[in-house]
C-alpha cells in the first residue's frame, strides 16, 4: 500500500505530537497523585485531632473516618471475590473434594 509523503508525514507529525501530549498527562498524572496521597494523609489526621479535641472537652467519642487510596489490584477484585483463607474457610466449613472442588459443610 502506497501513500502520499504529505500524508505520512501529517501521520508522523501528529504521532509525534501525541506521545508527548501523553508524557505531559502522565507527569500531571503523578504530580496529581502525589497531591491527593498528602491530602488523604492530612484529612484523616485532622479528622483524628477533631474528635481527639472533642473527647478532650465533652467526654464524646466520636468515630473518625480514615481516607485511603484502595490500591488498583484490590479495586478490580470485588469483596465476595477475594480469598477469606484457610483458618476462616475451615471455621465455615468450606474445603476441597478431590477433584478440587469446593465443599461446603452443608453439602457434605
Amino acid at each position: 500500500m502506497w501513500c502520499d509523503r504529505k500524508v505520512y508525514d501529517d501521520l508522523r507529525l501528529d504521532t509525534a505530537k501525541r506521545g508527548a501530549e501523553c508524557q505531559v498527562l502522565q507527569q500531571q498524572n503523578t504530580t496529581l497523585t502525589t497531591t491527593l496521597d498528602w491530602l488523604r494523609v492530612r484529612v484523616t489526621q485532622l479528622e483524628q485531632e477533631r474528635a481527639q479535641l472533642l473527647f478532650n472537652y465533652t467526654g464524646v467519642k466520636v468515630p473518625t473516618p480514615r481516607i485511603e487510596y484502595e490500591h488498583a489490584a484490590e479495586a478490580a477484585h470485588p469483596p465476595h471475590f477475594r480469598d477469606v483463607g484457610d483458618v476462616e474457610a475451615a471455621r465455615l466449613g468450606i474445603s476441597w473434594d478431590e477433584a478440587g472442588n469446593l465443599v461446603y459443610a452443608s453439602e457434605k
